[in-house]
Parts: structure tokens; C-alpha cells; sequence
């Protein structure tokens, strides 16, 4: 598996979280008539923990396989491949290491 595929693997997987939750605080606020019963609650609360896992992940979680340095908001900014087909990022900002190496 080469770099570029597992930093991308990780983003989907918190990218998806974040807009799983956003989709349960969704089906919350228009769904359900009581918003105090369990299953209001209950929503509410899962929705919110996938949301800050989401972020959480997003931000702290996604790191450079070889030196370990989070990338943090440098992904928010820098995207893995940009939109014409081109490859955005070719290396990691801190060590250099090519994201198209094995890992």
C-alpha cells in the first residue's frame, strides 16, 4: 500500500464520521416530534460523538507513517490529489518522504 492511499483511507474514514453524525443531528432535528424523549436524546448524543470523533480524528489522528508528525490543519489547505488528475501534495511537509513510496 503506498503512503498517498493510506493517508486517504484515513481522511474518508473521519471525513465519513463527521458527516455520518451531521446526517443522525439531521434525521434529529426533523425526525423526531420529541426531542426530550430517550430517542431524542439518544441521537443527540451519538450524533455528537461521532462528530467530535470525526474532528478529533481529522486533526490529531492523521500523522505521517515515517516521522509520526500530525498534519493537522496542513490537509484542510493541501489536498492529496487536486481536481485536474494531478497529484497535490507529492511529500510530507516535515521529512520529505514521497507519498507514491510503499510503506
Amino acid at each position: 500500500m503506498k503512503i498517498r492511499t493510506y493517508i486517504q483511507k484515513r481522511l474518508i474514514f473521519f471525513i465519513s464520521l463527521l458527516l455520518i453524525g451531521g446526517a443522525i443531528y439531521q434525521v434529529l432535528i426533523f425526525g423526531v416530534e420529541n426531542k426530550n424523549s430517550l430517542l431524542g436524546t439518544s441521537l443527540g448524543v451519538i450524533s455528537g460523538i461521532l462528530v467530535l470523533s470525526g474532528l478529533v480524528g481529522y486533526f490529531i489522528f492523521i500523522k505521517c507513517p515515517k516521522c509520526h508528525k500530525r498534519f493537522g490543519n496542513i490537509l484542510s489547505y493541501m489536498s492529496i490529489t487536486s481536481t485536474t488528475g494531478e497529484r497535490g501534495i507529492k511529500h510530507c511537509p516535515f521529512c520529505g518522504v514521497n507519498f507514491d513510496e510503499q510503506l
